[in-house]
């Protein structure tokens, strides 16, 4: 056979192939909603609340005596939402055309309700609460989960934003903390990384959808966009998870430190005190190191 030839049949097995991922790959197995659902107590949380500041760094520019009035107003819509944080969590997915526009409110809600905690810490950081401030972050941080769990990759890429927002301001006051906080942080973002989540899963919902709801036009010219976009979402959420293991393991690293007054030699002695096991990056699998 040619070489010329050669190319001709090569191009046209990796073009049957991604038909066949858009077309016919298996979506995952179907789980009924949990009722109630934790998912829903999050929405009427969010939706709850006064509008916020447009940026979330109006927030640093506020006086306490400014913040406590807004936050506040918050109380009743963040008891709602730790209610619906301790269920069961699953995004209630809807096989037709209004979906993702329900979908995008659900998110804006979400992201009010972050704003609000991120409002409710910055209150506790300047009354010298660290404790407060840093429940109120992993607060931030389990409603991203909460609010992927079960989606699609749009839902996990939109509403996941949540997670990296709440692993930021927890980063920053990560030297606040005392040994035991450090410990309990630590500990609540492993218990976090074990219920994530794969991608895959997320992309095939997210095909199980395109399936039911696109038409046949609309599929084939998402061939030619579905690997780009693929490799653009998952990009992103890595960066996001590696984020969140790289401030597991700071804080596994700050309480060893306080405790044994000394920084620990390298990331294997954290486990299994301080941490299960050591994290490691979501794209190469291998542990990562400290310091």
């Amino acid at each position: 056979m040619s070489r010329r030839r050669v190319k001709v049949v090569a191009g046209v097995l990796v073009f049957a192939g991604i038909v066949f991922a858009v077309f016919y790959e298996s979506a995952p197995e179907s789980i009924p909603l949990p009722n109630p659902n934790g998912y829903d107590d999050l929405v009427s949380a969010g939706r709850k609340l006064p509008a916020m500041p447009v940026t979330p760094t109006a927030f640093w520019d506020m006086s306490p005596e400014q913040l406590r009035p807004l936050v506040a107003q918050c109380e009743q819509a963040f008891t709602l939402a730790r209610v619906g944080m301790e269920r069961e969590c699953r995004v209630p997915i809807e096989y037709n055309r209004d979906y993702q526009q329900k979908a995008l409110l659900d998110t804006m809600a979400f992201k009010t309700l972050a704003q609000a905690m991120s409002a409710a810490g910055r209150l506790a950081e300047l009354e010298n609460r660290p404790e407060a401030a840093a429940r109120l972050y992993m607060d931030m941080i389990k409603i991203g989960h909460c609010t992927t769990t079960g989606g699609m990759a749009i839902n996990a890429l939109s509403n996941g934003s949540n997670e990296e927002y709440g692993v930021g301001k927890l980063d920053s006051i990560r030297l606040k903390l005392d040994a035991q906080q450090c410990k309990q942080a630590a500990r609540f973002l492993e218990e976090m990384e074990a219920k994530r989540e794969t991608l895959e899963v997320f992309f095939q919902r997210e095909k199980a959808w395109n399936r039911q709801v696109q038409s046949m036009n609309e599929r084939f010219r998402q061939i030619w966009e579905t690997q780009q976009s693929k490799r653009i979402v998952t990009r992103q959420i890595n960066q996001r998870t590696l984020k969140a293991r790289k401030l597991m393991l700071a804080l596994a690293a700050r309480a060893y430190e306080l405790e044994h007054g000394r920084p620990p030699a390298n990331a294997s002695r954290l486990a299994p005190e301080y941490l299960q096991a050591v994290p490691k990056d979501p794209v190469t699998g291998q542990e990562l190191t400290w310091p």
